[in-house]
């Protein structure tokens, strides 16, 4: 028997990564500070930023830090896509009473480092964006993201967070390339875990066998273990 592939068993909740740079090479380093997953409406998502030690330039400055609800789709590259009008990206009022709709950070000398923490909502805003009606939707079923705009001396600069909202689903990375041990008519495999779980512990995987190059019946694992006999 020939192990043709490993497919992973979707988990239950959206990932929440690292940060996903809008403008290339940022001039600071920008961190989570909570969870990002699991969200539901009014939950606080926190992030900090630190001009101290930034991973592509000599150490910088962050004078302040905004942050709105965009959705996930959009690619925010300067103020007008940012702001709610004209760019029509992003929330510009509350999506429910528990929620921010723009949460701002100034900061002091030496301007070094800033932290911002920001009330997720779920919900819907709806807005006239110069005669174009705007909507904007966020929750388990429609991604959204929190958009950092961050000052610092070149300009303003943006970046990145999807969030994880509870009963969300997407699928995780794909597992190492299985190792096979032969043995009497039958075979032993081993694999390693894939980068991204997809925001929640996998359960269980899926193995499809071939036989003399045919797809048998999937199997699937009892476990999250990394073998299977």
């Amino acid at each position: 028997m020939v192990l043709g592939a490993l497919l992973l068993v979707a988990p239950a909740l959206v990932v929440a990564g690292p940060a996903q740079a809008e403008t290339a090479n940022l001039p600071v380093t920008v961190t989570k500070t909570s969870s990002f997953t699991g969200l539901v409406d009014g939950s606080t998502v926190s992030v900090h930023v630190d001009a101290n030690s930034p991973p592509n330039a000599a150490v910088s400055s962050v004078y302040s830090v905004d942050a709105r609800i965009c959705t996930a789709s959009a690619v925010i590259n300067n103020t007008a896509d940012f702001d709610p009008i004209p760019g029509g990206n992003c929330a510009g009022h509350k999506l429910s009473a528990s929620s921010d709709a723009l949460v701002q950070v100034a900061t002091s000398p030496p301007n070094r480092v800033a932290d911002l923490s920001f009330n997720v909502g779920v919900g819907t805003d709806n807005y006239d964006n110069n005669g174009t009606p705007v909507t904007i939707t966020c929750g388990p079923a429609n991604p959204c993201k929190l958009v950092l705009e961050i000052l610092v001396p070149a300009g303003f600069v943006f970046t990145s967070f999807p969030l994880g909202y509870a009963g969300a689903s997407t699928v995780p990375g794909a597992p190492g390339t299985p190792t096979p041990t032969a043995g009497n008519a039958s075979v032993s495999l081993t694999w390693t875990a894939p980068a991204s779980d997809g925001g929640a512990p996998i359960d269980s995987y899926r193995v499809t066998p071939y036989i003399v190059g045919v797809a048998q019946t999937p199997v699937v694992t009892p476990t999250a273990a990394l073998t299977y006999n």
